[in-house]
């Protein structure tokens, strides 16, 4: 189970431009490419080189997967896709391509990964 430390940061808060205190959970440094391979390299025995290019695999996969249409499944993880937004004319002809103004890239977890966010410990500091 994983634990997450929360703190209260007192800012101020518009339109009434009262301060107010919000909880925050505390967030550290970001995981680079090279030290998730030295985790995943760790965690299950294999080299760093092969968990490299596996793991650099994946992505490519991931990645050219997700930009031709198709919703990636990963197990235990969530699915990968990519969503777009377009205007919606009355004419046939005037639909298409042509009417899309934003483009995204949508997570949804797994109900696995779900549950364990909503059972982390929160611990307040």
């Amino acid at each position: 189970m994983g634990k997450v430390f929360i703190k209260a940061k007192q800012q101020y808060f518009k339109p009434e431009d009262k301060q107010m205190w919000f909880t925050k959970s505390i967030t550290y440094t970001k995981i680079g490419f090279d030290q998730l391979v030295e985790h995943i390299a760790k965690d299950s025995g294999m080299s760093e080189g092969a968990c490299d290019g596996a793991v650099r695999s994946i992505v490519k996969q991931v990645e050219e997967m997700v930009l031709n249409g198709h919703t990636i499944f990963i197990k235990d993880l969530g699915s990968f896709k990519m969503s777009i937004s377009a205007k919606a004319p009355l004419d046939e002809e005037e639909a298409g391509a042509k009417q899309v103004y934003r483009r995204r890239l949508l997570f949804h977890p797994s109900e696995k990964l779900k549950d364990e966010v909503e059972s982390t410990e929160l611990v307040s500091v």
